[in-house]
């Protein structure tokens, strides 16, 4: 199976999206990368910059969880009564990762 490189962090503002957006772009040099934000607060901003750096087939992944308030995504999904399940990214990005499986196994 492809590698997969998990940006996590505890904080907003810290530089997660950065951070994924410079070892997307330099590992994409060399492999597909499909970078991707799986809770996203406060508009696209984020998976609009991690979708720009993805050289896999599929650029540009909408987040599973998105909340429009503009705060960490716990305090967002609590004030829009939706709050966030890991269980339910864990499924997104499994499925996410079968795909990307079957599509380079194409190439093999």
């Amino acid at each position: 199976m492809s590698p997969l490189l998990v940006v996590t962090g505890t904080g907003t503002e810290i530089g997660k999206t950065h951070t994924a957006c410079a070892l997307a772009s330099a590992w994409g040099r060399s492999a597909k990368v499909a970078a991707v934000k799986p809770i996203e607060s406060g508009g696209t901003a984020d998976g609009d910059a991690l979708g720009r750096v993805s050289t896999f087939h599929v650029t540009r992944c909408r987040a599973p969880y998105m909340y429009a308030n503009p705060v960490s995504p716990h305090l967002a999904g609590r004030r829009e009564g939706r709050p966030e399940i890991p269980y339910g990214v864990a499924i997104a990005f499994g499925g996410l990762a079968i795909l990307t499986q079957r599509f380079l196994n194409q190439f093999v």
